[in-house]
């Protein structure tokens, strides 16, 4: 394993570190429960009594964190009866540096992150990202026992909870597990308050934040903007009608797929086509469609191009009651807060022939990217990190750590195999399947989309062969089916959903199992359940050896995907904590990685339609070739995204800052008011027209410039001194702070309007570097808009007050 200096350097200090908790261990074992958890209390009472600062590199932390990890390792083998590796020590160490960690898949992350942000909420709050709700909840429940030992409380936020509970699990406590969606769902929501004490995430908590499976959250879906938006006062369907219909009528001769940059457009030679479709459906002869004046014409169509040919139904999407669900494409799983923006989701619906849901406009967004970037110190971990740690060094100025495995590696990597068609590669797996059966061995068939999974499953059942499937449209069934996956004979046929933070057990859990066989028991006593658990546990064992001798789990790989770490993560559902298990790898010529017709005429010549596959040297090459290209081309996407979101993060940042002063009470009104009359009175001197444009916007009120403006500048002395000399401000303060910011969104809604419109018309931006020409237009945009904020400072006031 290759490592750099700093990665040296840092790993050399864990170890160092790892030593001295080593020797303290006799030490700690004497000592109670209590006493264990009141030397890390005596660590926190001297960092907040010495107002001490989070540094890994100073003499304190060095001092305290070796006390502190070595009463939670003497802790965790008491309450979870685990006795943390070296290894998950040196993680945590390593995940204080802030950095990001990469430990193999089955050494214990989930641990590794409660012994690092233990330590770390000593020093503020921490937060432990999670991909969804479910692994939040799992990971809070099996570390709550552990966490009441130590003396730290902790909460687990998801969208079961209510408004009024948020507020109190953000708050009032010190560790908070929550899924990447409630996050930013939860932030921009606390960014759109107009009461101080509704706030769920306050900018001063985002100090620690540690992030499992990193690369998933921020680099995957780190560009994937989370939008709260709502209906458009100004939709109607003819529009998205009439372009589907036009669309309807493009064949696949007339248009260009571009896969590598996810494009569609009309080919050149088929534009007079389009032309002439567009002037029959709209009556209005069309010349130029690229022109300006056809922005919305051109706009609807490129929705439809885009639903149409870019968009697949069981791959991006799903249909579920009526409705559109996206599917995440790394994850496999539905993600019921999303939409499709600008106009798209409408054109699935309309595609899917579905009834059409009003169209949205953004209210306000955020990448995870960016959000994370507000943190004070990110961390992360992941099985598969080492392949991506440029962009995590580029983007986010964070070193990728490798983390030496514990334990030696029982699994059984087979040579890959290719096939002429996916009928072929089918018919194999299910002859695998029939082999292993009778060993009684279990097997995990990852899939890359839900088609794939159902025609796998449809196979299967001709056969007669029991299995589950486990994709999107089986969500409700997750955890039953994981939990039954790794018992001997079971057969799983799953997406990705079965990939990233899924825990399948080698002869299946006999703790869930545990905890269903007592649910249902009324007044059971402690001696009933202590039978009831050794018995599931010793029937445990007894499965566990039967699939242990048959090989362990088999995970068949039924195609290579766009990116080498999703294959990673299903490749690390086997071997998981000392367990054996087997991989094999299934390719076709057929599959989505072949889409270069070049690549798949050069497959074919070497597979020459040998029904049993062929094992190739040459065609693993170039998959690993073709994966590099397209992680290169993601990147370049994720950089592009990254670039052209930089001036929205920068208004956005500010807009809240400013919202965040009033809100929070922190704006000296009558301050404000002689600077703004002062503004004011220079104005009149210069520049008589913009002086009623403001004067006016003050008083709200329409220009009328026959007024007198030294009658204006008059009023405005008298009524400003008449508000400064009383406590007009302070007996009407809350109304004033409501309107305000009630000005203040105001003006965010004119800046979002007006950027979708400048987000449609880029299509049209023939420049050098669109994207800078993109931001330069925002910033001076956003400059336009708020500008004078501060005016309706001054309107708020003479409003409420009624001067």
């Amino acid at each position: 394993m290759f490592f750099n200096n700093k990665e040296k350097n840092t790993l050399k200090q864990a170890k160092n570190l790892l030593q001295k908790i080593n020797d303290l261990e006799k030490s700690m074992i004497i000592k109670t429960n209590n006493e264990l958890s009141q030397i890390i209390q005596n660590v926190k009472q001297e960092i907040h009594i010495n107002n001490i600062k989070y540094n890994t590199n100073s003499d304190f932390y060095k001092t305290s964190v070796v006390k502190v990890f070595a009463a939670i390792r003497e802790l965790s083998k008491r309450i979870r009866n685990e006795r943390p590796f070296d290894a998950q020590i040196i993680g945590a160490l390593c995940l204080n540096t802030i950095s990001i960690i990469e430990m193999q898949t089955g050494q214990g992350k989930t641990l590794v992150a409660v012994i690092s942000a233990s330590y770390r909420s000593l020093y503020g709050k921490v937060h432990i990202i999670t991909v969804n709700d479910y692994l939040a909840e799992r990971d809070y429940q099996q570390n709550l026992e552990l966490y009441s030992a130590i003396g730290i409380t902790i909460s687990c936020v998801t969208d079961t909870n209510t408004f009024e509970e948020k507020i109190k699990l953000y708050n009032q406590f010190n560790i908070i597990y929550i899924s990447i969606n409630s996050l930013c769902f939860d932030y921009l929501r606390s960014n759109m308050q107009y009461d101080e004490n509704k706030i769920m995430i306050q900018e001063h908590d985002l100090q620690h934040v540690i992030i499992d499976e990193v690369d998933s959250v921020l680099l995957d879906n780190g560009s994937t903007p989370i939008i709260i938006s709502t209906k458009s006062q100004y939709h109607t369907d003819d529009p998205i009608i009439m372009a589907c219909k036009i669309v309807n009528n493009l064949n696949v001769t007339d248009i260009v797929i571009d896969e590598e940059q996810q494009d569609v457009y009309v080919r050149e030679s088929s534009i007079n086509f389009l032309n002439e479709l567009i002037s029959k459906e709209t009556k209005i002869p069309i010349q130029d469609l690229y022109s300006h004046q056809n922005i919305n014409i051109f706009f609807y169509i490129d929705r439809q191009l885009r639903a149409k040919f870019l968009l697949r139904k069981n791959y991006e999407y799903i249909v579920n009651k009526s409705k559109i669900q996206l599917v995440d494409k790394y994850t496999g799983r539905v993600s019921p807060d999303k939409q499709y923006s600008f106009g798209l989701h409408q054109a699935v619906e309309i595609k899917e022939k579905l009834k059409i849901t009003p169209e949205t406009i953004s209210i306000t967004y955020i990448t995870t990217q960016n959000l994370f970037k507000l943190y004070k110190y990110i961390s992360g971990m992941t099985g598969t990190a080492h392949t991506d740690e440029k962009e995590f060094r580029i983007v986010y100025n964070i070193n990728t750590i490798r983390i030496p495995k514990e334990e030696d590696n029982f699994v059984k990597t087979s040579k890959e195999k290719f096939f002429a068609s996916k009928e072929n590669k089918y018919q194999y797996i299910v002859k695998i399947i029939l082999e292993r059966q009778k060993t009684r061995q279990p097997i995990l068939v990852g899939t890359s989309n839900i088609n794939e999974s159902e025609a796998i499953s449809n196979i299967l059942k001709e056969h007669n062969i029991t299995h589950h499937v486990l994709n999107a449209k089986h969500m409700l069934q997750e955890a039953e089916i994981i939990e039954q996956a790794g018992e001997p004979g079971q057969i799983t046929i799953a997406t990705n959903m079965a990939g990233r933070g899924t825990d399948i057990k080698l002869g299946g859990n006999p703790n869930a199992n545990y905890m269903k066989k007592i649910k249902d028991i009324e007044n059971i006593t402690e001696e009933h359940k202590l039978k009831i658990k050794e018995q599931i546990f010793a029937e445990h064992e007894e499965k566990r050896n039967i699939a242990y001798k048959a090989g362990g789990l088999l995970v068949i790989i039924t195609q290579r995907q766009e990116n080498r770490r999703v294959d990673r993560q299903f490749k690390g559902r086997t071997g998981r904590r000392n367990d054996n298990g087997e991989v094999l790898f299934l390719c076709s010529i057929e599959d989505e990685i072949f889409k270069s017709a070049k690549y798949a005429k050069m497959c074919s010549i070497l597979i020459n339609n040998k029904k049993e596959g062929i094992e190739s040297k040459l065609l693993e090459i170039m998959v690993s070739m073709l994966q590099r290209q397209q992680e290169g081309q993601l990147f370049d996407y994720r950089i592009s995204t990254l670039t052209k979101d930089y001036a929205m993060h920068r208004c956005r940042t500010a807009f809240f800052k400013i919202r965040n002063i009033i809100l929070n009470n922190k704006i000296n009104y009558k301050k404000t008011i002689f600077k703004i009359l002062e503004k004011l009175k220079h104005l009149h001197e210069i520049n008589k027209i913009e002086f009623y444009k403001q004067v006016f916007q003050c008083c709200n009120l329409e220009i009328d410039e026959n007024i007198n403006s030294n009658a204006l500048i008059d009023y405005l002395n008298m009524s400003i001194e008449k508000i400064t000399n009383s406590s007009l401000i302070e007996k009407h303060y809350y109304n004033i702070k409501y309107r305000v910011l009630h000005n203040l969104d105001e003006l965010w809604s004119q800046f979002i309007n007006s950027s979708n419109i400048m987000t449609k018309a880029q299509i049209f931006v023939n420049k050098i570097d669109p994207i800078l020409e993109y931001n330069k237009n925002l910033l001076e945009l956003f400059e336009s808009i708020f500008n004078n904020y501060e005016n309706y400072i001054l309107e708020s006031i003479l409003f409420t007050i009624r001067i």
